[in-house]
């Protein structure tokens, strides 16, 4: 009480002292007080109360209360302080240091009733929505309803149902400070690094190709946090660095989840994206430059020692391997997996390695036993959560290779998922 009387007293000393005056004489009046002190104030006193008798009971009000409440209004609106400066604590409110909102919203592009569709892409600037929060996750909802027209249904292809109708999503910021944000990543394997991130994977239920008008919801989150990481806040997207930061969302119709039939034609024009951001705000510092991006490995060959090309100059975090033969996962491509560079031995080769990697992974992050592991392979780089312990690339090379058998099908390829870092290379002050 004494701090909070002494900050306003600091701040408004007129309105402040005028108050305590008023108070000081109601409580001698009250008290009898005032009628033993000298006889020169008590005869002041006197005539003060034949002055205040002969005025109106209004007038008295305005005189003895309402006037100092006025000022004191007065003054806290001109000052432009908060209203937690009323409290009689004295402890303002704490800004919002955190939030979650709906960036925007848009139709999806690939407008009308058609079977097959060429890839249209929306796009998000977050710049024009945020300013200097530090970002720690997006999220990319399609939601609305389709309406499907046909009698006779196609075969599945393979590809994850419903969210493959987004066949990628890339995210650039500017300056892009030598690297691609978020680089053409699929619904496939953002789906199943979630596995790894969260111990289960969120999928919604598959739509058929059968003539019906059908909801759909589904979300596929961006991480910048990494989970697992001693402070997770370094790794988040400090905004006020950047010109511009676009989010770009491709998306396809019917054709990316069935193939043949009569065919049916699929009508997208009541769904939207929406693009929704996690973020925090108040955190200045050191933050990390991070790039998580997806690359395709085409398997031609039985070999020991097919090459996995990936740069230099970069942490790497993590690394998925996804083995798929005509768009499906399977588990007879990957045999072993070695991570070695400079001397440097993580997964040594010739291990075959790939059936105690799955258990490894099983133990260490699924936390739901009802998750399937065909054809996936996590490399968690990022060791007890510190970077210092992560694949240190940036001075050499990877060395990444994989022992593959070709087995039958049309198309045999790894997708390759990772994340990567250029350590405290940006700076908010």
């Amino acid at each position: 009480m004494f701090k909070f009387i002494e900050k306003q007293l600091e701040k408004r000393p007129v309105v402040v002292v005028s108050v305590i005056a008023v108070l000081a004489v109601a409580v001698a009046s009250a008290t009898g007080i005032l009628g033993q002190v000298a006889a020169p104030i008590a005869k002041g006193w006197t005539a003060l109360k034949a002055k205040l008798g002969s005025l109106s009971g209004a007038a008295k009000f305005w005189l003895i209360f309402a006037l100092p409440l006025a000022a004191w209004a007065l003054d806290w609106l001109l000052s432009g302080h908060l209203p937690s400066e009323l409290l009689l604590a004295g402890v303002p409110i704490a800004p919002a240091l955190w939030g979650f909102r709906k960036i925007d919203a848009v139709p999806w592009p690939v407008r009308g009733s058609l079977s097959t569709a060429n890839p249209l892409a929306v796009q998000f600037d977050l710049k024009r929505f945020l300013a200097d929060e530090i970002v720690s996750a997006l999220y990319v909802r399609v939601a609305g309803s389709v309406t499907k027209v046909g009698a006779a249904p196609g075969a599945a292809t393979g590809r994850e149902n419903p969210e493959a109708l987004v066949t990628a999503i890339n995210a650039r910021s500017t300056p892009s400070l030598g690297v691609v944000s978020k680089g053409a990543l699929t619904a496939r394997s953002i789906i199943k690094q979630g596995l790894f991130d969260r111990g289960y994977s969120i999928q919604e239920t598959d739509v058929s190709d059968a003539a019906e008008t059908v909801a759909i919801d589904f979300r596929l989150p961006l991480l910048f946090k990494a989970p697992g990481a001693q402070l997770p806040i370094e790794f988040g997207l400090p905004l006020s660095l950047f010109k511009s930061y676009i989010v770009e969302v491709l998306c396809g119709g019917r054709d990316q989840l069935f193939t043949g039939g009569t065919p049916p034609t699929w009508n997208l024009d009541a769904v939207n994206v929406e693009l929704w951001a996690d973020y925090d705000r108040g955190v200045g510092g050191k933050f990390h430059l991070t790039e998580e991006f997806e690359q395709i490995v085409v398997v031609t060959a039985t070999q020991s020692d097919l090459k996995v090309e990936l740069a230099e100059g970069y942490v790497y975090t993590s690394l998925l391997f996804l083995a798929e033969r005509d768009n499906v996962l399977v588990a007879d491509i990957i045999n072993s997996i070695s991570v070695e560079s400079a001397g440097r031995s993580w997964f040594p080769v010739g291990q075959a390695n790939a059936a105690m990697l799955q258990r490894w992974d099983r133990e260490m992050f699924i936390t739901n036993p009802a998750e399937v592991q065909t054809g996936v392979y996590y490399v968690a780089a990022l060791r007890d959560g510190m970077v210092s312990r992560a694949l240190d690339m940036k001075a050499v090379k990877p060395d990444v290779k994989l022992d593959v058998t070709l087995g039958a099908g049309t198309t045999r390829r790894v997708i390759v998922h990772g994340r990567r870092i250029v350590p405290q290379a940006l700076t908010v002050q």
